[in-house]
C-alpha cells in the first residue's frame, strides 16, 4: 500500500462538496492554514512514537470534521472506495490475517484527532477482526509510546512473517505459533512489533484460525475427497524452503506439510462404503 501524494488530494474534492456548511468552512484561509501545517507534520508525528501527538486544536468542529469521511461527497467517495477497496492486498498489513482487507482504519483516531478524518495517508487497509480491537486506541501511557505500528510507514512491520509448528496430541491438532522479523530489524523496532501483535491480540486470532482452517480442511477432504498434500505444495509454490509464511494460510500449510503425521491425518479419507439399495413400495394405480 503506498503512501498518497503530497499536498493531500482528498481535502480539495471535500473542499468542493456540494454541501454549502462544509465548502464554505473548509475555504477559510486560516482553516486551509491549520489543515495543510497539520498534513505536512503527519510523517513526524508517526516517526515521533513515544511523544504523544498534540490535542487536536478543533475538537470542538470534531462532528463537522468527521462528516466528510462519514458522508462524503461523489469525488470523495470514490476515493475511499478505492482506499477501501482497489488496494491489491491479499492479507490485513496489520496482523496477516488472511483474508483481503475491505474497511479502513484511521490510524490517528479521527474521534481525537479530527483534522486527519479525510486524510489520505492516515486511512488504512485493515481487516474486519483488527478494526473493533484497534477502535480509536492509539498511544499508550504506561510506556509511553504508541501501540501500534502504520503499515505504510514501518519496513519492520512489512517484514513479519508467522510460523505455525502443527502436530497432533492424542488424535488432536496442536498448534504453536511462531513470529519472525528481518535479522537487520533493529531491538526497538522489535519492542514495538511484539507490543503491536500483543495489542492486536493476534496470537489468539491466530490460534482460533488454524482451529476453523483444521476443520474446515476436514471438511473439504470428507465431502470433496481432495487431496491436501498437492493442493498444499501447489499453493505454496517455490516458497516452500521458508518454513514461514506471510500470512496465516500459508504459515498453516506449511505446517501442516512439515509434519507427517498431521499430514495424514488431515489428509486422510472417509472409507469407502457400498451405496445401500433403496427399498422401493410398488405404487398400485389403476
Amino acid at each position: 500500500m503506498k503512501l498518497a501524494s503530497k499536498p493531500c488530494p482528498w481535502y480539495a474534492k471535500a473542499k468542493a462538496s456540494t454541501r454549502k456548511r462544509q465548502a464554505e468552512w473548509l475555504k477559510r484561509r486560516a482553516v486551509e492554514a491549520y489543515f495543510q501545517q497539520h498534513y505536512d507534520a503527519f510523517d513526524q508525528t508517526i516517526a515521533a512514537f513515544n511523544v504523544p501527538p498534540p490535542p487536536s486544536a478543533k475538537r470542538r468542529l470534531d462532528s463537522l470534521l468527521q462528516e466528510f469521511y462519514l458522508r462524503p461527497n461523489a469525488d470523495l467517495e470514490s476515493e475511499l472506495h478505492d482506499r477501501r477497496h482497489n488496494h491489491d492486498l491479499t492479507e490485513c498489513p496489520s496482523c496477516g490475517n488472511p483474508l483481503i482487507p475491505d474497511t479502513l482504519d484511521h490510524f490517528l483516531p479521527k474521534e481525537d484527532w479530527p483534522e486527519y478524518a479525510i486524510f489520505a495517508n492516515n486511512l488504512v487497509p485493515q481487516c474486519r477482526a483488527c478494526a473493533p480491537i484497534k477502535g480509536r486506541r492509539y498511544f499508550c501511557t504506561t510506556h509511553q509510546r504508541a501501540m501500534f505500528l502504520h503499515p505504510m510507514y514501518s519496513a519492520a512491520l512489512a517484514s513479519v512473517q508467522f510460523k505455525i509448528n502443527v502436530s497432533l496430541q492424542a488424535g488432536r491438532p496442536n498448534f504453536e505459533i511462531k513470529f519472525s522479523a528481518a535479522k537487520t530489524t533493529a531491538h526497538a523496532d522489535i519492542v514495538r512489533i511484539e507490543q503491536h501483535l500483543r495489542e492486536l491480540k493476534v496470537l489468539g486470532r491466530m490460534l482460533e484460525f488454524c482451529v476453523r482452517h483444521w476443520s474446515h480442511w476436514r471438511q473439504k477432504v470428507k465431502t470433496q475427497g481432495i487431496d491436501i498434500e498437492a493442493l498444499f505444495r501447489l499453493e505454496i509454490g517455490t516458497d516452500s524452503a521458508n518454513e514461514y509464511g506471510r500470512d496465516w494460510a500459508t504459515a498453516f500449510k506449511k505446517g501442516v506439510l512439515r509434519d507427517a503425521e498431521a499430514l495424514a491425518a488431515l489428509n486422510a479419507k472417509p472409507p469407502l462404503h457400498p451405496a445401500p439399495v433403496e427399498e422401493l413400495i410398488e405404487l398400485n394405480i389403476c
